[in-house]
């Protein structure tokens, strides 16, 4: 048996699922892995990216049910497919920078009551405290039974806030997933007390939040050294550089999946729109500097992406882009 699993919640990003999976083959690990890859765009050719070009070799891919198909719910159903003692989730918009990243990992994993280890979200001025599940290590037997405990609550009410004060009711979408067994520990929501976080009067969690709140009642979740980058112009999140960034060991990009939400719908967010052109500029300058050229020939070849200021041209003009892009920088 491998030592962990790592898992990839994958979505249209071809070239950043090539990114994450050359850069995972490509250092060594004292520590052994599986790759699973959850394809989350089965209707998409985009996981072509891997099977038709040799990247999907000793990867094992597998499509969740239907209302699985997002990041947190996936992760949620890998729990049930991996046979490994530990879970590493990552990001496609990440990348291992050099031998032994995995080992660092464990190195915190000191023993059986360590729940996580991870990037924990602790910069100044910020309402966030818990670790991302973008880069994170999971001890699997604490998350089976967070899962089962998950899966138990049969309270369809979302509490947030000291003593619970902020209550209601799950809306239809999440009653039905919850329901169906389309939930988990990555996907739960219920119970945030503010006695574990800073998000005064904001009531709304990302994935993962309440499985570190959770797990802090009761196991250890070990903090990994990491440095936060934001680019100016535009000001968005340009990076986590997992060590230091002179010599970092793993990299967390941000904006794998919302540089590409203008594949699946009209893009509307103002710093969405004007980070598109920066983002497109960045994908494509990694992909050059990780992905093998006869690799990246072939998918180029296939259609799958197109590549430089021929990609940049397609996605501005795009119809889901250009009117609110033209509107946004018009002053409208």
């Amino acid at each position: 048996m491998k030592d962990a699993t790592i898992a990839v919640p994958h979505a249209y990003t071809t070239k950043w699922l090539q990114i994450v999976l050359t850069s995972l083959k490509a250092f060594k690990n004292d520590h052994t892995f599986d790759i699973l890859v959850l394809n989350n765009s089965p209707q998409n050719e985009s996981i072509l990216g891997i099977t038709e070009t040799g990247l999907a070799d000793g990867v094992r891919i597998v499509v969740p049910p239907e209302k699985s198909r997002v990041h947190a719910r996936s992760l949620d159903y890998a729990i049930d497919i991996v046979d490994t003692p530990y879970l590493f989730t990552t990001d496609t918009d990440c990348r291992a920078m050099q031998d032994n990243w995995l080992d660092v990992y464990f190195s915190y994993m000191t023993d059986e009551y360590v729940a996580m280890a991870g990037w924990l979200w602790d910069l100044p001025g910020t309402d966030r405290l818990y670790i991302v599940c973008s880069a994170a290590l999971y001890n699997m037997s604490i998350l089976r039974k967070l899962k089962q405990e998950a899966l138990r609550n049969e309270n369809f009410m979302i509490c947030y806030g000291t003593d619970l004060k902020k209550r209601y009711p799950m809306n239809e979408h999440l009653m039905d997933l919850f329901k169906t067994g389309n939930w988990g520990c990555f996907m739960e929501q219920r119970g945030y007390q503010e006695i574990f976080h800073h998000r005064e009067g904001k009531y709304w969690m990302e994935p993962g939040c309440w499985l570190y709140f959770r797990a802090q009642c009761e196991y250890e979740c070990a903090k990994i050294p990491g440095v936060w980058e934001t680019n100016e112009n535009p000001h968005v999140a340009a990076a986590t550089w997992y060590g230091s960034k002179e010599d970092p060991f793993y990299a967390h990009y941000w904006g794998g999946v919302s540089s590409h939400n203008w594949e699946v719908a009209p893009v509307i967010v103002e710093w969405e729109l004007r980070a598109l052109e920066w983002w497109i500029d960045r994908e494509d300058r990694i992909w050059k500097e990780v992905v093998d050229e006869g690799v990246r020939r072939k998918t180029l070849e296939m259609g799958l992406v197109k590549t430089g200021e021929e990609e940049k041209e397609f996605i501005l003009n795009h119809y889901n882009v250009k009117p609110n892009r033209d509107k946004l920088l018009k002053g409208g």
